[in-house]
This record gives structure tokens, sequence and C-alpha cells, in this order.
């Protein structure tokens, strides 16, 4: 459920731009903007959009890593195997 205090309107929004923006930065919650009783949008801060968008991506790449595992045509190759192929230490 929304909690009424993150909820504002376009007019809000268009008379107090710089304080909703401040207020997104260190909120816990988004800023869902409303016009005519619909929700239209969410402010948050770039630091929580640039956390989500990391979580995004490691969710994405952990998905990869699984498709691969269950890929049985795919064949594997250890570890010593490559460093030997290779001349490593």
């Amino acid at each position: 459920m929304l909690n009424p205090a993150t909820i504002k309107t376009v007019s809000d929004l268009r008379s107090d731009t710089l304080s909703l923006l401040r207020s997104a930065q260190g909120a816990d919650e988004p800023i869902y903007i409303f016009y005519r009783t619909k929700p239209q949008a969410a402010l948050i801060g770039i630091e929580e959009l640039q956390n989500l968008m990391d979580e995004i991506d490691d969710l994405k790449n952990a998905l990869e890593v699984l498709k691969r595992q269950k890929d049985s045509k795919r064949k594997l190759t250890s570890w010593k195997k490559i460093k030997k192929d290779l001349n490593l230490p």
C-alpha cells in the first residue's frame, strides 16, 4: 500500500521540483507522482537507481550462469588443463 506521505501531484512537482528531488535523494521509498488520481511516475534518488540497476545486472549474470550450467552440450575444461595448455605456473 502506498504511503500517503510519498504521494505527490504533477502540480506539486511543477511548483516545488527542487524540494521533491531533494526528498527523493534520501527517501526509503519512491515519491509517486499522480496525475488526475492515477500514478504516472516515481522519483527515486540516483544512488538508489544505481543500486537497483546493479542488482538487475547481477541477477542477469546469475541467470546466464544457471543457463550455461544446464547446457548439456557445453564441454567444460578444467583450470588445470588451461594452465597446462598456456604454460602458466
